[in-house]
């Protein structure tokens, strides 16, 4: 098994090469998550503010989601995203 780090590099790997994500919102708001932890496919995620928790929630969790299916296709991830 993967640890949380390993696995968010293989996550922002895709999300990098995603067509509807720009390399300025890579940046922005992709390039501010760190990983925090992974326990029994619950991936938790860290980001430095309220505006950058609510931006990810509402147009790039759908994004990151996808790339963990699209990596590991018989398994479901959880994904939280909290603030500092």
């Amino acid at each position: 098994m993967e640890n949380c780090n390993e696995l968010w590099s293989r996550v922002t790997e895709l999300l990098r090469n995603e067509p509807d994500i720009t390399e300025v919102s890579y940046n922005a708001w992709i390039g501010t998550i760190t990983p925090l932890s992974l326990n029994n496919n619950n991936l938790v995620l860290v980001v430095p503010t309220d505006m950058n928790l609510g931006m990810i929630k509402r147009k790039y969790l759908l994004y990151i989601n996808s790339a963990l299916r699209h990596l590991f296709p018989n398994s479901d991830y959880d994904v939280e995203v909290i603030t500092k």
